[in-house]
């Protein structure tokens, strides 16, 4: 009798990779950040740049550190931004909060603007101007103490 051929086995499908998790970290409110991510994640399948079929999912947390650390953090960016009024309050409110002691004399002094005239070093002189150069719409008062006023009234 011939010997009956084996069959040949069904070949079996290669075991699926590893899930591939990329941690990202920065600063930033998560619900801020969930937008823009949105943004880029897409709402569909898509095949524009490159075929984009697998399913995403991005977790957005707050990370817990000691207040020591955000305080430090806070000087470093009093002392790194040039001066912007709009972000003295800001800055001010959040050394408050986590017990941060800001220097006025160090404003922007870690600075790489371009330009010298947006802040003033810490090393540098102080100028201390005289309350007759103060111009009198600052503080409702004549110019020049018992001058006229701005429009030479």
């Amino acid at each position: 009798m011939a010997r009956a051929k084996k069959k040949a086995a069904t070949p079996k499908a290669p075991p699926a990779p590893p899930p591939r998790l990329h941690v990202i970290e920065g600063f930033g409110t998560p619900d801020a950040k969930a937008v823009l991510i949105g943004v880029y994640l897409g709402r569909a399948p898509s095949l524009v740049n490159s075929p984009a079929i697998h399913r995403v999912r991005v977790t957005a947390e707050v990370i817990d550190e000691p207040d020591e650390v955000l305080a430090a953090r806070v000087v470093e960016l009093w002392e790194t931004q040039p001066y912007n009024h709009h972000h003295t309050d800001p800055l001010q409110r959040l050394a408050a909060r986590y017990g941060a002691v800001l220097d006025v004399a160090r404003r922007g002094c870690r600075s790489a603007a371009p330009f010298a005239f947006y802040h003033r070093r810490a090393d540098a002189p102080r100028v201390v101007m005289p309350p007759a150069a103060v111009s009198s719409h600052q503080y409702g008062a004549p110019a020049v103490a018992g001058g006229a006023g701005r429009r030479g009234d």
